[in-house]
């Protein structure tokens, strides 16, 4: 008899995770969504309040991390770019030329 319930509360146990993981994606994906998307005023005020002013001071701190790393860069022209890319240029459009309200990266 001990077998059996042993048998049973493991057919349940795969059944139930069987059926968890199989839903998991569909879950995972409305997960994904902007969470501003029915609200695009308060988003707007969001961005504009706070992730503006961040992006803005990161843009700063990149254009003094990209002068510190200079005398590593300045050896081939490809690292500098990508020191720039990183460091610069992606803060810079995050925080001047994506559209106000819009967070994701379609700039």
């Amino acid at each position: 008899m001990k077998w059996f319930k042993i048998k049973a509360y493991a057919i349940i146990l795969v059944i139930v995770f069987a059926s968890t993981t199989v839903t998991l994606p569909a879950y995972a994906q409305d997960a994904n969504q902007n969470l501003y998307e029915d609200f695009p005023g308060e988003a707007m005020a969001v961005d504009l309040v706070v992730i503006r002013p961040l992006g803005i001071v990161s843009t700063t701190i990149g254009c003094v991390l990209f002068a510190a790393s200079l005398p590593f860069t300045v050896w081939t022209e490809e690292r500098i770019k990508r020191a720039a890319k990183y460091f610069v240029l992606e803060p810079g459009r995050y925080a001047f030329v994506r559209p106000l309200g819009e967070f994701q990266d379609s700039y």
